[in-house]
């Protein structure tokens, strides 16, 4: 599209920024920069101390301005039509969705933020995101590329449905994704037009020491996630049970990193199956310590379930930077984990205790620690975080 990066601006589109969770935007915004771009990156909540510590740390430089929201009548009618006006009337069912009507009205600052900046491109990250970006720049032949992550073609689909996204995004936008799971779906309900990108691990922090031959003893257990039901971290619990029974002499312990809503409800489990002298809740780590716990481990677990709300693992670069760090990696079978795993690691039955039991067994029986870091790293070497900011800029150069 563009023959040359340099001096190219770009406008990024989040809904915070950064968020812990989401270092793959950082990891974005970042490349961006050190491919030659201007960026600049809208946000509806700005943190700049953080944004000012990942300027110090990758020694660059990047603009973070709020994206503020419209005011708008109280009246119903003047709301109406004000929808009217910034939707055109071929978009009248957005009245009936309050999300829908969220984005129309977002859309309107954005699109003056747009036209004040004057990028080359727009990037948006996630689906929403991607639709309020469509309605802003729909009139300003400004190329759009609209990152599809997870919930967005998992949950909002569930709940609306796949119409909204066919309504609001224009011909000519351009998806990213980064699995097969996200690409079938977009493809299939959304758009044609979709390029994928691989996500990087930054190797210079998730690097793999030597690992052992045999299984020491403790086996330390790991999984790094949000205590929310859908991470499985449950199921994980009630293996650890099945664990310490069959095999008491590994003194197998779980660590947990990442805290959440369902923190209460994964003590009780811990009590319920008396594991609790076996499992450390850290709570809320640093992302910069996640790679000091996966050194310690030997075995990442990624028990990830479905919910009825319609979450699934889009990809998980958690499993990524597990393998990156020569652990033995046992995920779920849940939308794209499992093609993120392949061949560097193992998968069962999502949701169930015995067969994650399964897993680990034979690979305390048949593997070693050695073994499983040679697999895990020949797959990890496939998602380097130069690979991934070289797709990205190539996708809009």
């Amino acid at each position: 599209m563009f023959g040359n990066s340099a001096m190219l601006t770009v406008v990024v589109i989040v809904n915070r920024f950064p968020v812990t969770s989401e270092t793959f935007v950082v990891d974005h915004i970042v490349g961006l920069v050190k491919s030659g771009f201007e960026v600049t990156v809208l946000a509806s909540e700005c943190f700049q101390e953080d944004k000012q510590k990942i300027e110090k740390k990758e020694d660059i430089r990047f603009s973070l301005e709020i994206l503020s929201k419209l005011k708008v009548s109280k009246s119903k009618i003047m709301r109406i039509f004000k929808l009217f006006s910034i939707l055109g009337y071929a978009n009248w069912k957005a009245l009936f969705f309050t999300w829908e009507r969220d984005l129309a009205f977002r859309s309107e600052p954005l699109m003056k933020k747009i036209i004040e900046i004057k990028p080359d491109i727009v990037h948006a990250h996630f689906g929403p995101n991607g639709m309020m970006a469509s309605l802003a720049t729909k009139r300003l032949n400004i190329p759009l590329f609209v990152n599809f992550h997870g919930y967005d073609v998992t949950v909002i689909p569930k709940r609306y449905g796949w119409s909204a996204y066919r309504r609001w995004l224009k011909d000519d936008a351009k998806a990213i994704v980064h699995s097969g799971f996200v690409e079938k779906r977009v493809k299939m309900h959304i758009m044609d037009n979709v390029q994928r990108v691989s996500l990087g691990v930054d190797t210079s922090k998730f690097k793999a020491p030597t690992r052992l031959q045999s299984w020491p003893h403790p086996l330390r257990l790991l999984i790094v996630g949000r205590a929310i039901y859908q991470k499985g971290i449950h199921v994980a619990i009630a293996m650890l049970r099945i664990l310490k029974l069959r095999y008491a002499g590994f003194s197998p312990h779980l660590t947990v990193c990442g805290d959440g809503e369902d923190m209460l409800f994964l003590h009780a489990c811990a009590k319920q199956h008396g594991v609790v002298q076996n499992i450390t809740f850290l709570g809320d780590v640093a992302y910069e310590e996640v790679a000091v716990e996966m050194r310690r481990a030997d075995i990442l677990l990624v028990p990830s379930v479905t919910i009825q709300r319609g979450w699934e693992e889009a990809f998980c670069r958690v499993a990524i930077e597990g393998m990156a760090m020569g652990l033995s990696v046992i995920g779920s079978e849940t939308g794209g984990l499992a093609e993120t795993i392949g061949s560097g690691g193992r998968t069962c039955r999502a949701g169930s205790a015995w067969a994650l039991f399964q897993e680990v067994s034979s690979v305390l029986e048949r593997s070693t620690p050695a073994l499983e870091a040679d697999k895990a790293i020949n797959r990890a070497q496939n998602f380097t975080i130069k690979r991934m900011r070289d797709e990205y800029a190539e996708t809009i150069s």
